[in-house]
């Protein structure tokens, strides 16, 4: 037995061996890639987003309405003009996810920050809307709440809130349902499982 104890320390130091060193030959594999990766994104040449690539926001089709100035309405006039005014700022919302080195390449070096601000302006749009009908709820005007949630959404809305918030004031089984094949191409999954769940208790509610 004692003869077989220094040949399996052996294949076990080996083994080790054998192993860390395809790890470090991966690591550095992966590490080359990367520094090539963005040295490419350093020098990747100035290309602006195509127009389709824009996010285009049709005021018309939101319910904006002139409000007493009354606190009671503080809210909701304050998000409808924030939102009046960002929907004339350029907007785009394909590149979510995507990481400087991704956006560099995409779009060159020299356009990231204004990428990025566009990206920002999404954003605060978003938001804002979020906010909007979460103030409309607050006075009970479901209505025009739900006409925001619906812009949020079209607006390719990844958040999870807009298609709950909706559900909850939506009384009709058909629109319920749709809004489950939308939310199903905007979100991912834990998001996706609750929002899908979310509405099932709401088509539950109203059989």
């Amino acid at each position: 037995m004692l003869i077989f104890i220094p040949l399996g320390m052996a294949i076990i130091i080996f083994t080790i061996y054998s192993k860390t060193r395809k790890s470090n030959a991966t690591q550095k594999s992966i590490y080359q890639s990367f520094l090539k990766e963005e040295r490419e994104s350093n020098f990747a040449r100035k290309k602006d987003p195509e127009p389709e690539d824009y996010l285009t926001v049709d005021i018309h089709r939101l319910p904006i309405r002139e409000y007493p100035d009354d606190p009671t309405y503080t809210r909701v006039a304050a998000r409808q003009k924030n939102i009046l005014e960002i929907a004339r700022l350029p907007m785009i919302c394909d590149v979510r996810g995507m990481t400087n080195r991704e956006l560099k390449l995409k779009y060159g070096t020299a356009n990231l920050d204004t990428i990025i601000t566009y990206e920002e302006n999404y954003n605060r749009f978003i938001h804002n809307l979020l906010e909007w009908a979460t103030a409309l709820t607050g006075l009970g005007n479901n209505i025009d709440a739900a006409v925001v949630l619906e812009a949020a959404i079209d607006h390719r809305c990844d958040r999870s809130q807009a298609y709950t918030m909706l559900a909850d004031i939506t009384t009709d089984r058909d629109k319920l349902g749709a809004l489950q094949k939308k939310a199903q191409a905007a979100l991912l999954g834990s998001a996706l499982g609750r929002t899908l769940a979310h509405i099932d208790q709401r088509l539950d509610a109203i059989k």
